[in-house]
């Protein structure tokens, strides 16, 4: 389950653009630097589905680099998976519900010392 942060979202009017790996709301257009995960060596915006409700979320999913490409061997296999969508107070299920993955919007990988995009893997997940 993913906090609510409504202590955040109350504050600002327009509606975040992501959530990060945690479920925090983002307001900067995505970018692998602004994952939560500092050691990450893959870094994907997912967009998800809410299992109940229907409601998409563009949200980040990260791999640590000294782990190996699992994230992106989950993309080739269509198993990427974020869990439990952020927080929707208008979902009947709340925040107990977890999601099915649409779309891998962008990919990111650390190469040469510097974020490299990866456009192949830029994939429906859902069936396609």
């Amino acid at each position: 389950m993913k906090q609510e942060y409504q202590d955040i979202t109350s504050r600002i009017k327009q509606a975040p653009l992501w959530w990060d790996e945690a479920g925090v709301p983002r307001y900067e257009p995505f970018h692998p630097v602004l994952c939560n995960n500092i050691y990450a060596g893959q870094a994907a915006l997912l967009e998800i589905a809410c299992q109940q409700c229907g409601r998409a979320f563009l949200v980040a999913c990260t791999d640590d680099w000294p782990s190996g490409p699992r994230l992106y061997r989950a993309i080739r296999r269509h198993s990427i998976a974020y869990g439990h969508p952020p927080h929707d107070p208008a979902c009947p299920a709340g925040n107990r519900m977890t999601s099915d993955t649409v779309r891998v919007v962008q990919f990111w990988w650390w190469k040469g010392g510097k974020w490299q995009r990866v456009r192949k893997l830029e994939i429906r997940i859902d069936g396609e």
